[in-house]
């Protein structure tokens, strides 16, 4: 479970992150691919979590959920200690999954960021696809 977690709306509508599920409810979808395992969530959302110390890994496929089709756009990032690890902008509907594999041996924290893109928050289902750390 997060640590801390941060759900800013645009406008007034706040969509609550969910695990192992799409912000919709629905199950992950990414690309042509499902997952049975993941975060969905909606811009601006930042999730964080305590490590201390104890992984190596922080592994994931990223991209924006096929229930929205092509729409949405976000830019997306994880930050270790404060520090983006990685870090990739407008990611949208139409772009395939994006691997993510970052380096958090000692680390205390890891944050997951997803954030409003260039058409504000319209459609911004964003998976967290098989997240996982690795001791």
């Amino acid at each position: 479970e997060p640590a801390e977690v941060k759900e800013t709306p645009f406008f007034d509508l706040v969509w609550r992150y969910r695990r192992d599920r799409s912000v919709d409810g629905n199950p992950l979808r990414l690309g042509d691919r499902s997952y049975r395992k993941g975060l969905g969530v909606h811009s601006r959302c930042e999730l964080t979590y305590a490590l201390d110390g104890a992984y190596r890994r922080f592994l994931a496929d990223v991209g924006i959920d096929e229930e929205v089709g092509e729409k949405g756009n976000v830019d997306v990032a994880v930050l270790v200690d404060g520090q983006v690890r990685f870090e990739r902008k407008a990611v949208t509907g139409r772009d395939a999954p994006l691997p993510v594999a970052v380096d958090v041996a000692g680390a205390k924290r890891l944050t997951l960021r997803v954030d409003f893109g260039r058409d504000f928050d319209i459609c911004d289902h964003a998976d967290w696809a098989k997240a996982r750390l690795i001791r």
